[in-house]
């Protein structure tokens, strides 16, 4: 995208970039070579320059820092905007795009957390049987083979990149006070993707920012009602927190609960004779407020088997780690040694057999040489602050399900 900036100042692109590793794999080396020049004929990029640095004490062997970036070429005299040089009947021409660009995404994920829409949903029109998710998956277009050659023959005065801002917010950048635009906006082709995102221009067209037309027509779907068993009120758009249970008083999350006006209960397992009574209070309680899903958010009894089954596909939890293989309650201390340097977290059906099989989602968290058993704990809680409202979203759109095999079930 770098590349696209520098055609807007009227610039040839060129690349160089500086590769540090703790031990160079020669298939690495290639294929990262490989993958630098086909962008680069794509880009129309000339490659300025290379450099390679082993720091083996810096970092672990398979740990590759890749750094690239784009400058531009232009002759003083050639740099764009030419604002001076805009008069009246100049032409303006717009380039079709590939898509939704970088800029658009963060506002694509909003759209689909808040809508029945999800990655698995057709894209009507001449997409064949391409889901939402392939079509997102489109690489961004770089626009060197079409607006090179036009740049060279002198004849632009400007060029805006309106992926940023939309036309509404570039024009004005680059013209007077005096001049205004008349748009061809009848013949404008919207994209099939755009029309499926609430028929919103493309990036290109339209700002990406501007949610109002995108937002509109969103479903307004029941909400789901969801009870968390403590600690959190995580928001999700299908899904309404309408009550937290905890098992015992005076935690914060209760203050918060209520200060949203959420409903709390408080009940305490040291004033039950059995775990099947306590689990009987819990499921009086959750039936009085007709909850369909169940978040276990930090909630460390262990539930009996008759209240697992009853509410079997309607428990939600987290488990510290992206593998069922890390047990124990040191799970932090176990990823520090780990060649991957990865932990993460993984929020899961909850199953009578505790089987992780049932995974809904999946967050990394990068793991540095530098980071403690406590550092990794905070990096692990981070994720799963963004994993558990995802998951929570599909489940309760009915998007993901739990199958009668106990396994995850994608609609």
């Amino acid at each position: 995208m770098c590349v696209n900036d520098l055609l807007c100042q009227g610039a040839e692109p060129l690349f160089l970039d500086y590769c540090i590793c703790g031990k160079l794999d020669d298939g690495i080396a290639q294929t990262i070579t490989e993958g630098i020049a086909e962008a680069c004929k794509l880009a129309g990029c000339t490659i300025l320059g290379r450099e390679t640095n082993k720091m083996a004490g810096m970092y672990s062997p398979g740990e590759y820092n890749l750094v690239g970036f784009a400058v531009g070429a232009v002759e003083r005299g050639m740099k764009l905007p030419q604002q001076e040089r805009i008069d009246d009947g100049d032409v303006l021409i717009g380039i079709a795009s590939s898509g939704l660009h970088t800029q658009g995404f963060s506002l694509v994920r909003k759209i689909i957390l808040t809508s029945s829409l999800h990655y698995f949903s057709p894209v009507s029109g001449g997409c064949g049987a391409q889901t939402l998710g392939e079509q997102l998956l489109t690489p961004s277009k770089i626009y060197s083979k079409v607006l090179l050659p036009v740049l060279r023959s002198g004849n632009v005065k400007a060029f805006i990149h309106i992926a940023e801002g939309g036309l509404l917010g570039r024009l004005p950048q680059i013209l007077s006070e005096q001049f205004s635009v008349i748009l061809g906006y009848p013949q404008i082709e919207i994209k099939n993707l755009c029309e499926v995102l609430q028929q919103n221009r493309s990036p290109f067209l339209q700002t990406v920012s501007d949610g109002g037309s995108l937002l509109w027509t969103t479903s307004t779907k029941r909400k789901v009602k969801v009870a968390v068993l403590i600690s959190g009120t995580e928001p999700a758009s299908c899904a309404q927190v309408v009550l937290v249970i905890a098992s015992r008083s005076g935690v914060e999350e209760l203050k918060t609960a209520s200060r949203a006006g959420i409903p709390t209960r408080v009940i305490d397992h040291k004033l039950y004779g059995s775990r099947s009574e306590y689990d009987g209070t819990i499921d009086s309680v959750l039936e009085e407020f007709s909850i369909e899903l169940i978040c276990l958010a930090g909630f460390v009894r262990v539930l009996s088997s008759n209240f697992l089954k009853k509410w079997n596909g309607k428990i939600l939890s987290t488990y510290p780690s992206l593998s069922p293989l890390t047990k124990g309650s040191n799970v932090h201390r176990q990823t520090l040694p780990a060649a991957d340097k990865v932990a993460g977290c993984t929020v899961h059906f909850v199953l009578a057999d505790c089987s992780l099989e049932a995974i809904i989602v999946q967050e990394p968290a990068s793991v540095k040489a530098e980071d403690t058993e406590e550092t990794v704990s905070q990096k692990v809680k981070e994720a799963e602050g963004q994993a558990f409202p995802v998951a929570l979203q599909l489940v309760a759109s009915g998007m993901v399900q739990l199958g009668a095999d106990g396994k995850t079930c994608w609609k």
